[in-house]
C-alpha cells in the first residue's frame, strides 16, 4: 500500500470516527470533567444567558461536524476516476446532505432560546415559547437527522469496494454508533426515527453486499461491516432502553434515574460485545485483501 493511500486511510478513519462519536465530547467535558471531577465551570458557566456547553456546540462542534462530513465525502468520491461525471454528481449530492445537516444545526440554535426561556426566565408556555419549542424539538431534528442518516447511507452505497484498512474496527465503530445514535434520537425526542433509519441501512447494506459480490469479493468491506454493526445495536438498544426506562424518556429528563444511563450503556455494550466478537471472527481480513488484489 502506497504512503499516499495510508495517509488517506488515516484521514478517512479520523474524520469518520468524529462523525460517529464527536458529539460525545459532552460526556467527557460535561459529564466526566464537569459532574464527576467537579469542574462544572467548563460546561455550566452562563454567558449572555447561554451556558458554555451550548456555546461550544454552536461555535465549534457544528462546524467541525460539517468539515468531517465534507472531508469524508471528498475522500470517498475522489477515487472514482473511471466514472468521473457520475462521481461528481454523487459527490454533489453528498455535499448537499452535509450542508442541509449543518443548516439543521443552525436551526437548533432555537434550543438556546428554549433553555433560556424555561430555565432562566421561567417561561414554559405561551405562543412564543411553543413556536421556539417547535423549531427546537421538531424542525431542527428533522432537518438534522434526515440528511445525516441519508449521507451515511450514501457512503455505504458509493464507497469503492477496496477500502481494506480498519476492517475489524469498522464493525465496532458501527456497533458503537448504533448505541450512540439510539440515545441521541431519544434525547432529541425523536425515537421514531429508528425504524426508517434501520430500514434505510438494511437496504443500503443489501445493495452493498450485491455490489461486492458483483465485483468478485466474498467478504464484507469497511462500510458493509460498519452497517452490520450499526444494525446489530440500534434496534437492540432501542428496545432495551424502553424496557429499562419505561418508555422513551429523554435522558435529560430521567431525574433520579439519570445515573442509571451510564451503567445501561456499558452493560448493553458488554452484552452485545459477545455477539460482535462472534461476528468479527467471521471477517478474515486477509481474504478480503487477497480478493481485492486479484
Amino acid at each position: 500500500m502506497s504512503t499516499a493511500r495510508k495517509n488517506e486511510d488515516r484521514a478517512f478513519i479520523s474524520w469518520f470516527v468524529f462523525i460517529c462519536f464527536g458529539y460525545q465530547y459532552k460526556a467527557i467535558l460535561c459529564g466526566l470533567l464537569g459532574k464527576v471531577i467537579g469542574c462544572e465551570a467548563l460546561c455550566y458557566t452562563v454567558i449572555n444567558g447561554v451556558d458554555t456547553n451550548h456555546w461550544f456546540e454552536t461555535i465549534f462542534y457544528a462546524p467541525l461536524l460539517w468539515l468531517a462530513l465534507h472531508r469524508v465525502n471528498g475522500i470517498i468520491f475522489i477515487n472514482h476516476a473511471a466514472d468521473k461525471p457520475r462521481s461528481q454528481r454523487n459527490r454533489l449530492i453528498g455535499e448537499i446532505f452535509a450542508a442541509v445537516c449543518f443548516y439543521g444545526m443552525g436551526i437548533h440554535v432555537a434550543n438556546l432560546l428554549e433553555i433560556y426561556s424555561r430555565e432562566i426566565q421561567g417561561i414554559s408556555s405561551g405562543p412564543v415559547y411553543e413556536m421556539i419549542y417547535f423549531f427546537d424539538e421538531v424542525v431542527s431534528h428533522f432537518v438534522q437527522f434526515i440528511p445525516y442518516f441519508l449521507l451515511l447511507g450514501w457512503y455505504i452505497l458509493h464507497d469503492q469496494p477496496n477500502r481494506r484498512s480498519y476492517l475489524k474496527a469498522a464493525l465496532w465503530i458501527g456497533a458503537g454508533h448504533g448505541i450512540e445514535r439510539t440515545v441521541g434520537i431519544i434525547e432529541g425526542n425523536s425515537w421514531y426515527f429508528a425504524l426508517p433509519v434501520v430500514i434505510w441501512y438494511l437496504a443500503c447494506l443489501a445493495i452493498r453486499v450485491r455490489q461486492l459480490r458483483a465485483a468478485g469479493f466474498s467478504h464484507f468491506d469497511f462500510f458493509a461491516l460498519y452497517a452490520a454493526g450499526f444494525l446489530i445495536t440500534m434496534p437492540t438498544a432501542l428496545v432495551a432502553y424502553a424496557l429499562v426506562f419505561d418508555g422513551f424518556v429523554q435522558p435529560s429528563a430521567l431525574g433520579s434515574r439519570q445515573p442509571w444511563l451510564l451503567p445501561f450503556v456499558l452493560g448493553l455494550g458488554g452484552a452485545l460485545t459477545l455477539i460482535i466478537v462472534l461476528v468479527s471472527r467471521a471477517v478474515p481480513s486477509q481474504a478480503v485483501i487477497g480478493a481485492a488484489e486479484k
